[in-house]
């Protein structure tokens, strides 16, 4: 699941609205940012802080997840959510499906 502005209460939201059965086959969940990231390079990426901070989910101190907010928002979200790094560290390359599909020549 992907959402625009995707924070801690909107998780709890969809995960009490939705059939349980829904939530439990969810293996991901992600901001757009980062759902559009993971499109180019193929894979689930990582958050940078800043997204991830966004969530309101995020311990900013230690920037990481907060393992409360996590418990008290939804079960197994820490298994759901992808983790975080350090900003400006790559995460991935474009995924030759992608080049493919699209004909974008991608060089740095």
């Amino acid at each position: 699941m992907a959402a625009k502005g995707n924070s801690g209460p909107q998780d709890q939201e969809i995960f009490s609205a939705g059939p349980e059965e829904a939530y439990e086959r969810t293996t991901h969940i992600a901001l757009v940012s980062s759902f559009i990231a993971s499109l180019l390079a193929g894979s689930v990426v990582p958050l940078d802080p800043g997204d991830a901070s966004g969530t309101n989910l995020m311990d900013i101190h230690r920037r990481a997840w907060n393992e409360r907010a996590l418990a008290a928002t939804a079960p197994g979200l820490d298994e759901r959510l992808a983790p975080i790094v350090p900003s400006g560290k790559p995460v991935g390359v474009v995924h030759r499906w992608f080049i493919g599909k699209t004909q974008i020549c991608f060089t740095w």
